[in-house]
């Protein structure tokens, strides 16, 4: 009986392994380097946690910046105060 699937569901099937196993196996056939994943210390995963924590927070800063500058924006010019403040 035929089977259905890819390259790596037979090797999975073969070789009675995971996914990221038989992609290795696949890769090592074929003579492509799989970059291996990099062990870092608590140290690199804290910073790396902060610094998606920073990015995300100046996502959302940025947004409402935008947001409300162009609100006020509006304001002022229906108070025809922008036009006196980019004149200066």
């Amino acid at each position: 009986m035929r089977q259905g699937g890819d390259v790596y569901n037979f090797v999975m099937d073969m070789e009675k392994c995971e996914f990221p196993e038989a992609v290795k196996v696949v890769a090592e056939k074929c003579g492509i380097a799989v970059p291996r994943q990099k062990d870092r210390s608590p140290e690199e995963r804290k910073e790396n946690q902060q610094r998606s924590v920073l990015v995300e927070m100046h996502r959302e800063a940025q947004a409402f910046f935008r947001e409300n500058s162009s609100k006020v924006r509006r304001k002022g010019k229906r108070r025809g105060r922008i036009s006196r403040s980019r004149a200066r």
